[in-house]
């Protein structure tokens, strides 16, 4: 082990590192609840610029596109009947 070796070994040895744990929380505070199912479904409505329903016509197996026909639209600008293509996730 040379000499410069060494002192990078020493060197990151005695470098600064972020805290590992938070704080507990200040006493007498009160942790809010976790959000109900409503509360989680409006957040999603909220954040999403298409809600659709519709029919699986083609699956992506195989890695090929699939095809939803829409039956009704609940938020956004695709209109029922028309088809759209899902690619694979």
């Amino acid at each position: 082990m040379t000499l410069r070796s060494l002192f990078t070994a020493m060197a990151l040895m005695i470098a600064p590192e972020p805290a590992l744990a938070c704080l507990p929380p200040p006493p007498g505070s009160v942790e809010p609840p976790p959000p109900t199912m409503k509360q989680r479904a409006q957040a999603i409505v909220r954040g999403s610029d298409t809600i659709v329903y519709g029919v699986l016509t083609r699956g992506t197996e195989d890695g090929r596109d699939g095809r939803l026909r829409i039956i009704h639209v609940y938020k956004g600008a695709p209109r029922p009947g028309s088809i759209v293509t899902v690619k694979p996730s």
